[in-house]
């Protein structure tokens, strides 16, 4: 069970990490306009490459949660635990819809 928790964790670094990566181009982006379009090229590959850790690490969570360890009930802490990871990635996934809107908008 400590390993899904890891692993939920983790992926919500990374989803941080995605997070604060939008909120640094999106403000070099109000601020700099013609320094964020010569870096775009940039910014893309840098979300890609956060995108395939994301994708990996829910490949891992998709596997543990489908494991052995998974297969009975799930008591009430486990599953408030998992609640947690899961509404601290909505909302890391709810702000970067916003701030890519957002940077859609200022290009």
């Amino acid at each position: 069970m400590q390993k899904l928790f890891k692993l939920l964790e983790t992926k919500n670094y990374w989803f941080k990490k995605y997070l604060a990566a939008n909120e640094a181009f999106y403000l070099v982006l109000q601020h700099e306009p013609e320094t964020a379009l010569e870096e775009l090229e940039l910014f893309y590959g840098n979300r890609e490459s956060l995108l395939r850790i994301i994708e990996d690490l829910e490949n891992k969570v998709q596997k543990e949660a489908d494991g052995p360890a998974w297969a009975g009930e799930i008591d009430s802490a486990s599953r408030t635990r998992i609640q947690a990871f899961v509404r601290e990635k909505d909302s890391c996934i709810s702000r970067i819809v916003q701030l890519d809107t957002d940077i859609i908008k200022q290009m």
